[in-house]
C-alpha cells in the first residue's frame, strides 16, 4: 500500500507542474529583476580579466550569387553565438516556471563582430529586431540572420569548369588582444533547409579558428564549383564547330569569292567568340588567365593561318600554263599525290590494240593462210626452219614475229618513276590541289591537337582534389 500512496504522490505532483503555465506578470518581474541594475557595456564575465568564451556555428541557406568578374560573392545564412552571463542567472520556481526569457539585443550585452573584407560597406553582425534568448542557468543564445557580401577574387584558369575558394573572416572590433575566446563546436557550416544555385555548387565548407597579432578570429571556407553544362552547349562546343568547319575551306572550288568569303565569315565568328567570352571573365591577368581564351585566341591564329594559305592556293589556281613550275614544286606534287606511272617496254596504248572477233568467218579465213604460209617457211621440223629453205624469206619473217611479240606480250613487271623525275607532266592546277591537300591535313592534325590538350588538361583538372 505503502508503494502504491507513493506513485499516487509523484504523479499528483508531475501533473501540477504540467499544469502550471507562465504569465506575462512572471515574465514581466523576471526582466525587472535581472535588468534592473544591468549595465550592457560591462563584460559577461565576472572575472574581466579572464576572456569570454564565444561559441560560434554558422548555418548556410543558399548561395545567392557569385559575380567571377567584379569578385563579390553574396550568400545567405545565419550565425549562432552562445556565451554565458552570470547576471542572468534566476530560479524558475520563483518567477512561474520561467526558463527561458528574450531580451531586445538592444537591452543587453552582445559581441561586437564584424565581417571583414566586405564587398561595399563594413558591417556589424546583429540587428536591432533581434533578440537573445536567454536560460535560466545565464547562458545566451544569439542567432542572427543576414545576407553577407564579400569580396572574393575568382580563379576562371579552367573556366567554365572552375571551382572557387572563398574564405569569411569575423573579427571582433575595438577588443584588445585576447578578449574573446572563439570555440567552434563543429568544423564545417551546417546546410539545414539549403536551397541549391543553379549555377554553382556547394563542394564543401570549412570553419577554423586562426590566431593573428591582433587576436584571434574565425574563418569560415566555401568551396564551390561552376555547373558547366549551360556554358559548354552554348559557347564551347559552337566554338569547336566553327573551328571544324574551318578546315574544309580548302575542299571547295576555287571559284572567285567562294573560299574567301567562307574563311573570311569564318575568321569573323571566332573574333565574336573571343569577345563574348572576354565579356563574362575577369579584365584582370592573375591570379590565372582563362584557358579558354587562350583556346579561342589559338583557333583565332588558325583560322588566319588559313586564310593566308587559302590565298596563296588561289594564286596558284590562277597561274598561267606558260609559267614554269619550279622543280621542287613539281617533286612536292609527285610526293604529295603519290603516282606510280607503268610503262610498258616498246607498247602501244591499250586503245590502239583491238581485239578480233573470233565469230567472223574472216577471222578463220586469214588464220588458215597464216598457218599455211607458215608451214611454207619454217617446213615441218616442229617450227624450225626448213635447212632447203632461203633465209631471205625466213629473217624478214622472224623479226616480223619478234616484233609482234615484243607488242602483245606483258612486261615483266611495272616501272616506276621516281619521285624526283620532273620530266612528267605537272600543271599548276595539280600543284594547287596537292596543296590543297596538304593544308587539309596540317590544319587537321593542329585543331585536333589544340582540342585534346585543353581535354586532357581540363580532365586533370576535374580529377584532381581541391
Amino acid at each position: 500500500m505503502f508503494g502504491v500512496y507513493n506513485i499516487l504522490l509523484v504523479t499528483a505532483c508531475v501533473c501540477l507542474n504540467g499544469v502550471q503555465s507562465t504569465t506575462r506578470d512572471d515574465v514581466q518581474k523576471l526582466n525587472d529583476k535581472i535588468l534592473n541594475e544591468y549595465k550592457k557595456d560591462l563584460g559577461p564575465n565576472f572575472n574581466q580579466s579572464q576572456p569570454i568564451v564565444l561559441y560560434i556555428q554558422f548555418n548556410l541557406f543558399t548561395l545567392n550569387e557569385f559575380d567571377d568578374k567584379a569578385g563579390k560573392l553574396a550568400f545567405l545564412g545565419y550565425s549562432s553565438i552562445e556565451w554565458r552571463d552570470d547576471r542572468m542567472v534566476w530560479n524558475p520556481l520563483e518567477h512561474g516556471n520561467t526558463t527561458t526569457v528574450m531580451i531586445p539585443q538592444s537591452k543587453v550585452w552582445i559581441p561586437h563582430l564584424f565581417v571583414a573584407k566586405p564587398y561595399t560597406d563594413v558591417k556589424k553582425i546583429g540587428y536591432d529586431f533581434v533578440q537573445v534568448t536567454y536560460t535560466s542557468d545565464g547562458w545566451a543564445r544569439w542567432t542572427v540572420p543576414d545576407l553577407f557580401q564579400v569580396s572574393c577574387t575568382a580563379d576562371i584558369a579552367y573556366y567554365p569548369m572552375d571551382r572557387q575558394k572563398c574564405e569569411i573572416y569575423i573579427i571582433p572590433w575595438a577588443y584588445g588582444k585576447g578578449t574573446f575566446d572563439f570555440r567552434l563546436p563543429l568544423d564545417t557550416m551546417t546546410q539545414n533547409d539549403f536551397v541549391e544555385n543553379g549555377a554553382w555548387k556547394i563542394l564543401s565548407t570549412e570553419m577554423h579558428v586562426s590566431e593573428h597579432s591582433d587576436g584571434d578570429l574565425v574563418i569560415m571556407v566555401i568551396k564551390f564549383q561552376r555547373r558547366p553544362l549551360f556554358i559548354i552547349l552554348n559557347l564551347i562546343l559552337p566554338i569547336v564547330v566553327v573551328a571544324g568547319l574551318n578546315i574544309f575551306v580548302f575542299l571547295l572550288p576555287p571559284d572567285p569569292g567562294e573560299r574567301s568569303a567562307f574563311g573570311v565569315t569564318v575568321l569573323l565568328a571566332m573574333a565574336v567568340f573571343l569577345s563574348i567570352v572576354s565579356d563574362k571573365l575577369p579584365s584582370t591577368s592573375e591570379p590565372h588567365i582563362a584557358r579558354v581564351s587562350v583556346f579561342i585566341l589559338s583557333e583565332l591564329i588558325v583560322s588566319a593561318l588559313i586564310m593566308v594559305f587559302t590565298v596563296f592556293t588561289l594564286i596558284l589556281y590562277n597561274n598561267k600554263d606558260d609559267k614554269p613550275i619550279p622543280d621542287w614544286m613539281k617533286r612536292f606534287v609527285l610526293r604529295c599525290s603519290r603516282r606510280k606511272t607503268t610503262v610498258k617496254k616498246g607498247a602501244r596504248n591499250d586503245d590502239d590494240v583491238i581485239e578480233p572477233n573470233r565469230t567472223d568467218p574472216r577471222y578463220w579465213r586469214s588464220e588458215n593462210d597464216r598457218y599455211h604460209r607458215d608451214n611454207t617457211v619454217y617446213g615441218k621440223n616442229r617450227g624450225y626452219p626448213n635447212e632447203n629453205t632461203d633465209r631471205r624469206h625466213h629473217e624478214p619473217l622472224q623479226q616480223k614475229a619478234n616484233q609482234s611479240n615484243s607488242r602483245h606480250t606483258a612486261p615483266e613487271g611495272p616501272v616506276e618513276l621516281a619521285a624526283d623525275d620532273t620530266n612528267t607532266t605537272v600543271t599548276w592546277n595539280d600543284v594547287a590541289k596537292c596543296f590543297d591537300n596538304a593544308c587539309l591535313l596540317l590544319f587537321i592534325f593542329l585543331n585536333v591537337c589544340i582540342v585534346v590538350i585543353e581535354i586532357i588538361d581540363s580532365a586533370y583538372y576535374w580529377n584532381t582534389d581541391f
